[in-house]
């Protein structure tokens, strides 16, 4: 795995690495196959994992709360989208996919 940040005063390394462990307690498999976390500033993340088909951007605060919402409402975005850049779950109560251009809404 590996860690990134454009400016490295944005990742916090032990930060990170909790962001993976909690990954790990909530969702196992998109955790054990967790390529790179990306800094994008301080406490948000985009994580790559081959288990999932695009990047999902995270907030480490409220990274529970997005990734148990993404998990509940994955079946209807699958069904919505057919290929996806990315799925930004930092707001509370939302979640953001970024469709690919191939993959619009059906």
């Amino acid at each position: 795995m590996t860690l990134v940040a454009p400016d490295p005063t944005w990742l916090d390394v032990p930060e990170a690495l909790a962001v993976r462990s909690d990954l790990g307690r909530i969702a196992p498999t998109w955790s054990d196959e967790l390529s790179e976390i990306e800094a994008l500033r301080p406490g948000d993340y985009r994580l790559s994992s081959e288990a999932l088909s695009f990047s999902l951007v995270v907030s480490a605060e409220r990274l529970e709360e997005g990734v148990l919402s993404l998990q509940r409402y994955f079946p209807e975005i699958k069904r919505r989208y057919r290929r996806i850049t990315a799925v930004d779950v930092r707001f509370s109560g939302q979640i953001v996919v970024q469709p690919d251009r191939e993959g619009s809404e059906s």
